[in-house]
């Protein structure tokens, strides 16, 4: 009988979905290496979030952030015969991971690089500049005190997944490896954000892009792998 009740389409159709994200994580990582923020002052880093790149890149992460919802709704689907209440569980959870990262990358694009550095340059009142760099800097100081409930969620939805992922089919090993590692990798983040080692956050800038890209060209194998073992099988009778 058929073992998922997920179409051929939808497995393909969430490969190609990872694959624009790969795509989106690298183009971000050769914006940060072509084009370096060398300065750290809040104004010099505020100016340059409003460069051509730094908007391109921001653009193209706030798009690759909502398509790669969709393939974590098929792994979710196709694990929820096994674990209902883990599937549904971590399916809220991957929501509210790329929900948070969906709504900064936003009001990043749209008010902190789009306008913020213009009103800079046109606004030179008494304190109003002072005013716009306090607006960017409780900016950041959001963003990373959202990147811990954040991060949690990310390590929870992935822990569920990969505590209930059937083991039946050999295939379903890439995912729980896929997993496995994700999870590892968001628990050193996690770390990162709780101790502030100089070690880990070298760890997140060298290797941020290789770990993400093999997670997710894992998931993209299993995707494509997952229509000839889950349905073409089971169709033939196998």
């Amino acid at each position: 009988m058929r073992t998922t009740s997920l179409s051929r389409t939808a497995y393909l159709t969430a490969a190609c979905m990872v694959l624009i994200y790969m795509l989106a994580i690298s183009f971000k990582s050769y914006v940060f290496y072509v084009d370096p923020p060398v300065d750290t002052t809040l104004r010099t880093a505020m100016f340059k979030g409003g460069w051509p790149l730094y908007l391109a890149s921001s653009a193209v992460m706030l798009v690759g952030s909502f398509v790669i919802l969709y393939p974590f709704v098929v792994i979710c689907v196709h694990n929820f015969p096994v674990s209902p209440t883990a599937s549904v569980t971590a399916l809220l959870g991957i929501f509210f991971f790329f929900g948070v990262k969906i709504c900064l990358l936003a009001i990043s694009l749209f008010r902190i690089q789009r306008i913020l550095p213009d009103l800079m340059m046109e606004m030179n009142g008494p304190g109003v500049q002072e005013g716009i760099l306090g607006e960017y800097y409780q900016f950041l100081k959001l963003y990373r005190y959202l990147d811990f409930p954040v991060t949690a969620a990310g390590m929870v939805s992935s822990f569920l997944l990969l505590r209930t992922s059937s083991s039946q089919y050999p295939l379903n090993r890439l995912i729980k490896l896929a997993l496995g590692i994700n999870l590892l990798y968001l628990s050193v983040h996690f770390a990162d954000l709780l101790l502030s080692l100089s070690a880990l956050q070298d760890y997140n800038r060298t290797l941020c892009l290789p770990v993400e890209l093999l997670i997710y060209g894992l998931i993209f194998i299993w995707l494509m792998s997952a229509p000839t073992v889950f349905i073409s099988r089971s169709e033939n009778g196998l």
